[in-house]
């Protein structure tokens, strides 16, 4: 019995071992075709590897990029859907699509798929578009920042966090009185924030040094020196105190 047991316990880890050495195989040839740009390829081995190996976030990743560089919109779907249904933190296979994408120069695999997931999933609409805003952001891309972040700010519209990328969003898009006129806000609501103080004080000083009108370049100054005294109590920092210098 016991010579038994050692021969099915021998049996059993060359099984295991060879399985092993079938994935790792699998693997290389996957990231080779990746590589190269063999997206087909690529797709059919991560098939494999998902066959045998489902809970890997990472082979979702790469599955996912693959597909959506073939323009397979139904493939990435359903990768999307066997990532979930094998309990994938919804989290992890975004965060998965993103470094591949990003490693892979291909970034724009990473929008489309976000885009996609959102068209085909309504009920994660307001999850996409926090990842969607991140990614604009990221990309300086002043409208869309405008468009996500007032999206989500319908729902929590006093979230400093989400406030100050609007404001960056204006900014980018060179709208810069919508901008302060955010700050001013997220400084209503958090008098201590340091990044609307500075924003504030830089324009303030701006309108000050370039206007003709005594009375404007008076107030803004006032402004200006308030918001940024302000600041450098907070960060001391020699730009900062230039500025209040000049003022």
């Amino acid at each position: 019995m016991g010579r038994l047991f050692s021969i099915l316990s021998i049996m059993l880890l060359v099984a295991i071992q060879s399985s092993a050495t079938g994935y790792d195989l699998t693997r290389k040839k996957a990231e080779r075709f990746f590589s190269n740009g063999e997206w087909a390829s690529a797709s059919a081995m991560y098939e494999l590897m998902l066959a045998e190996r489902p809970i890997v976030s990472s082979t979702y990743g790469h599955a996912i990029v693959s597909a959506s560089l073939r323009a397979d919109t139904l493939d990435q779907m359903r990768l999307l859907e066997q990532a979930m249904h094998h309990s994938i933190p919804f989290d992890s296979i975004m965060e998965s699509v993103h470094k591949v994408s990003l490693g892979c120069a291909h970034i724009q695999a990473y929008e489309k798929f976000l885009l996609l997931a959102k068209k085909e999933y309504p009920w994660l609409g307001r999850a996409i578009d926090r990842y969607l805003l991140d990614y604009y952001a990221s990309r300086h891309n002043g409208a869309m920042m405008v468009h996500y972040s007032s999206l989500i700010l319908n729902g929590l519209p006093d979230d400093i966090n989400y406030l100050s990328l609007l404001a960056k969003g204006y900014m980018a898009d060179n709208d810069i009185s919508a901008a302060t006129a955010v700050y001013n806000r997220i400084i209503q609501l958090d008098p201590d924030n340091y990044d609307a103080l500075l924003a504030i004080g830089n324009y303030s000083y701006d309108i000050s040094q370039n206007c003709s009108d005594p009375e404007t370049i008076r107030k803004e100054m006032s402004r200006a020196r308030t918001c940024l005294q302000h600041a450098y109590t907070l960060k001391p920092t020699p730009f900062v105190a230039q500025l209040l210098k000049n003022l």
